[in-house]
């Protein structure tokens, strides 16, 4: 019998699958006659069939000529799947007559597997923070399951909506109409340049030069910048650190297909300069370095809300795509 994305494709609107799933009924009686039946045109191994009969599991057969995967899962003796493999209905595919589970059926299968997965899910975010709100684990259920299908820019705007009905005790957050652009800025300054503080009231990051704070009109005197962390209305943005970004470029470089194009990034980092050399390493393949653009900006967009959600800040705003 048919069951798993093949027979959802033939119910509903198809969708890309990259494996058969077959649920087959048998005895370990069985097993020399059927492994005879398909290791012609099939890999599979004897002792792993007889094994899954036995143990009523499941084992793999891989078609030679057309490297094409079928699973095998071996009806478990359980009274629903008895019922399951009864109602399965006849279709026809191609000129060829083909058992399928019943679509009711499959619809309930779909639905316990994706109740399975969010259950697993909220268990690993609650093991890691045993306190997370719901608003959090919204968040965490979306970033698994559909995070990868959206663009920087529209994932943190659906984050910030998966939150905004959460209950916030009084004084519990502050929210901030967070200047992005600066708090990344500052996050990625130099440590023996720019000393950087978050304005709460306006959301904008006031960079005050180190050899010059004094003589600047224009910047915060010591004694604003004193009175503003006392106040609570500045806090200092500590920035990230060089081996940050470097561990960024380094995930980076994993990525990239082209081998003599990563050989030539990973001789730039192993190298003094390596954030210019790697930067004009990219130069000559603009497409990769638009992708080097693109995961930079996600994974400092993620270190902006990190640094936020510890402070217990919550941004009015979303970061604005960068290129």
């Amino acid at each position: 019998m048919v069951t798993g994305s093949f027979a959802t494709n033939y119910y509903a609107v198809p969708r890309m699958t990259r494996d058969i799933d077959l649920v087959v009924e048998l005895s370990v009686g069985d097993a020399d006659r059927f492994c005879a039946l398909f290791e012609g045109d099939f890999y599979l191994d004897r002792d792993v069939v007889r094994a899954a009969i036995i143990g009523r599991g499941a084992f793999n057969l891989i078609h030679l000529a057309h490297v094409v995967k079928v699973d095998c899962i071996v009806r478990k003796d359980s009274e629903y799947r008895r019922m399951e493999f009864a109602r399965q209905r006849r279709g026809v595919i191609e000129g060829h007559q083909i058992a399928l589970v019943a679509p009711e059926e499959r619809l309930k299968m779909g639905c316990s597997m994706g109740a399975t997965a969010r259950v697993l899910v909220r268990a690993s975010v609650l093991a890691q923070e045993p306190h997370a709100s719901p608003a959090a684990l919204r968040r965490a259920l979306f970033l698994r399951f559909y995070g990868h299908e959206f663009h920087a820019v529209e994932r943190e705007k659906i984050l910030l909506r998966l939150g905004q009905d959460e209950p916030r005790p009084a004084g519990s957050t502050k929210r901030v109409p967070v200047n992005w652009d600066d708090l990344e800025m500052a996050l990625t300054s130099n440590h023996g340049e720019w000393t950087c503080y978050l304005d709460l009231e306006t959301g904008e990051v006031r960079m005050v030069p180190m050899d010059r704070l004094d003589d600047d009109d224009d910047g915060l005197s010591e004694d604003e910048i004193d009175a503003g962390l006392e106040a609570g209305r500045l806090i200092h943005v500590e920035p990230l650190g060089s081996k940050v970004e470097y561990r960024w470029m380094e995930e980076f470089t994993r990525t990239v297909r082209d081998v003599r194009l990563r050989d030539r990034l990973e001789v730039a980092l192993d190298r003094r300069g390596a954030f210019r050399r790697f930067k004009n390493v990219l130069l000559d393949f603009p497409a990769e370095r638009e992708r080097w653009f693109a995961l930079r900006d996600e994974r400092l967009h993620a270190a902006a809300r990190d640094w936020l959600g510890e402070l217990r800040i919550e941004p009015t705003t979303v970061p604005q795509a960068s290129r």
